[in-house]
């Protein structure tokens, strides 16, 4: 019996394997199927429908129904992660794995929202993810900028320019600190913004720092050089 319980666990987490490299790799049809199996193989080995293993799968399902176009199966997906992980925390739970699986179904369900263009309720989300991120893994985790960014482009559309500001500029200041690759990103964010609201010294200032941080003959360097020149333009026809 022992021996068939092992080769059965073995079985399931080669389902999930399986199911995790189609995901990855844009088989999302296999992918939905190959985790639905892996859910009801745990399932009728005894692992409870509210176990965080489960709930993973549920909110990568939901991802997959969010790219198949399925945004009510998607929607319903996220609420039921969010619900079920926040009523084991709340029943005196502490684990920080629970936590931080509920903080990604919280990101998860944001990008969510901005897809379906609810910019406002994306906000409360990444904000509740980014909490959760911080406490869990500190404010220079790279996960943690990866959220600020989120609720700086979240607060962007909903047209909350001066929080978005906040957030790009906290994020690519943590960003030099810890020497992350995403700093020529941010400063790009932040300088798109900054010419939205019609303010061309810092938006050409933020462009440049995206330009001088951003890696030679790489994407990011040419966004960052077409953000300047977008600047550069903008300013010369207010001029005329």
């Amino acid at each position: 019996m022992a021996q068939e319980s092992l080769d059965d666990q073995a079985i399931t987490y080669i389902y999930d394997a399986m199911a995790n490299f189609a995901l990855e790799t844009g088989q999302l049809d296999k992918a939905e199927k190959l985790f639905l199996e892996t859910t009801k193989r745990l399932i009728q080995n005894g692992t409870p429908t509210d176990d965080d293993s489960i709930l993973e799968i549920s909110v990568k399902l939901a991802e997959i129904f969010t790219m198949k176009g399925k945004t009510d199966e998607a929607e319903t997906g996220f609420i039921y992660c969010i619900e079920n992980l926040q009523k084991k925390l709340d029943s005196g739970i502490i684990d920080d794995n629970t936590t931080m699986l509920l903080a990604m179904c919280h990101d998860s369900y944001g990008r969510f929202l901005m897809e379906v263009n609810r910019f406002k309720e994306a906000i409360k989300y990444f904000e509740q993810a980014l909490d959760a991120c911080r406490r869990i893994n500190g404010p220079m985790h790279p996960q943690t900028l990866v959220l600020i960014n989120n609720l700086g482009s979240a607060s962007y559309m909903s047209g909350e320019y001066s929080a978005a500001v906040d957030h790009l500029k906290n994020a690519a200041n943590i960003a030099r600190v810890t020497g992350s690759s995403d700093v020529s990103a941010y400063y790009r964010n932040l300088g798109m913004i900054y010419m939205e609201m019609g303010q061309m010294k810092l938006a050409e200032t933020a462009c440049r720092q995206a330009r001088d941080t951003a890696s030679k003959h790489s994407d990011l360097e040419r966004e960052a050089k077409q953000c300047l020149e977008d600047v550069i333009l903008s300013k010369k026809q207010s001029q005329h």
